[in-house]
């Protein structure tokens, strides 16, 4: 005699994902979110500091950022521009696998994968490199202890071009090595064997609106993404942040709305998505 329990009627899966604007980057291109500022504007480095330029604001950007990701309680995090010196402080129940970065000379485009340690066990980790060794993503298993399920997820962020970028010929090569990103990417979940559920995000680095090739490249490998557009780049009000979803089964995918304490923590938002994955029925023993 067997003996079973229905579990509840869907389990909810919260993935968040966020670049956080590493400091490098804040300084390189001047962007206010990072920046320490003043009545008259960014203030700049302190008298004999080795930094030319405006001074980075990190030590307590880092705090917001954590405050943000904690706002959402996600399940798990994916992360961009991470690395050398910027790392948000997590709350304790979140475990993450190593920086992923392209090369150790400029680590600081690294993408990272955390989760819940409460509910998910990290069965392996990857590191997926750009021909050209300049980008990175980051691939990880994980298996999920409440539904016994696994799941195969990377955190990515594409090339892309400045929005103001006069140079047409320049945006074209740049949006192509953007979709050469993914698409290898792509190929290499593909590879993956089993029902698992699938997770694709980050920073897609192109609005749809401008060019729809990664969202559809995404369709053509056969993930879903939620439903309704959301800007994650609200200086140029661009669609930036995006998270895909393939399952070989029925779920479920909703935004959910999040009042985030510091939206200016970042010159990204984060963005979330709500994944529904439908009842199950387990067999306990045989008696």
């Amino acid at each position: 005699m067997s003996e079973t329990i229905a579990l509840p009627p869907t389990q909810l899966l919260r993935v968040l994902t966020y670049n956080i604007l590493h400091p490098h980057y804040a300084i390189k291109h001047n962007t206010p979110q990072g920046l320490v500022q003043t009545a008259s504007g960014p203030e700049g480095s302190p008298e004999g500091s080795p930094e030319s330029g405006p001074a980075s604001n990190w030590p307590q950007r880092q705090h917001q950022i954590a405050a943000n990701i904690e706002a959402a309680q996600p399940d798990i995090i994916l992360l961009q521009e991470v690395g050398a010196g910027a790392l948000p402080p997590l709350s304790e129940r979140y475990a993450h696998f190593p920086v992923s970065q392209p090369f150790q000379a400029a680590a600081v485009s690294g993408t990272l994968i955390a989760y819940d340690a409460t509910r998910f066990f990290g069965v392996s980790q990857s590191v997926w490199t750009s021909a050209n060794r300049q980008r990175s993503a980051s691939r990880a298993s994980l298996r999920d202890e409440v539904l016994g399920s696994s799941y195969d997820i990377i955190s990515t962020h594409l090339e892309g071009y400045p929005p103001h970028e006069p140079d047409i010929s320049k945006r074209l090569a740049l949006v192509q090595a953007g979709d050469d990103e993914l698409y290898g990417q792509l190929q290499i979940q593909n590879n993956w064997t089993g029902y698992r559920l699938q997770i694709i995000g980050g920073d897609y680095n192109m609005d749809p609106r401008e060019h729809g090739s990664r969202a559809g490249l995404m369709a053509q490998f056969g993930y879903l993404a939620a439903p309704s557009r959301q800007v994650t780049e609200p200086a140029m009000g661009r669609a930036l942040d995006h998270i895909y979803v393939k399952s070989f089964g029925v779920v479920a995918l909703t935004q959910p709305e999040i009042n985030w304490p510091y939206p200016d923590a970042s010159d990204h938002l984060p963005r979330v998505l709500d994944i529904s994955i439908p009842a199950r029925t387990k067999v306990l023993a045989n008696r």
